[in-house]
């Protein structure tokens, strides 16, 4: 019998971007999830590759997206998006995912334990992973 895993992503692309990580990174969870897997996804409100967050979620602080049959939860995080991406700007684009992520994946700590927690976004994210393995 095959174990089913409880699967935590970081990553500040996921669906519904058609182009770049975000892409790849929804195809995967949902494939996860179809497979059986319980996958929580924590991102940001789409926004690439135009530079803007959607119309339908500008007004948004933070959300809870629940999908396939409940076996993927999406937890959307307001960040900085630039209208003209330069160096510091995305640094600080990079960094406003970073701090409003950690409320989300502090909350997670009180939740049951995930299996397997991995990311797909910049090397900051480096210190969740090492803050989530001590719990």
């Amino acid at each position: 019998m095959e174990v089913k895993k409880k699967i935590l992503v970081l990553g500040i692309n996921c669906l519904p971007e058609l182009t770049g990580i975000g892409k790849y990174t929804g195809e995967m969870i949902t494939w996860l999830a179809d497979q059986g897997h319980e996958v929580t996804m924590v991102t940001a409100f789409p926004y690439y590759p135009q530079w803007k967050v959607e119309e339908s979620s500008s007004n948004r602080f933070y959300k809870k997206e629940i999908l396939q049959n409940g076996k993927l939860k999406i937890y959307r995080c307001p960040l900085y998006v630039p209208s003209s991406p330069t160096g510091l700007k995305r640094l600080i684009h990079e960094i406003s995912f970073f701090m409003s992520s950690f409320f989300v994946l502090f909350r997670l700590l009180f939740k049951p334990r995930h299996d397997v927690f991995f990311y797909c976004a910049a090397i900051s994210f480096g210190i969740f992973s090492t803050f989530l393995s001590v719990f």
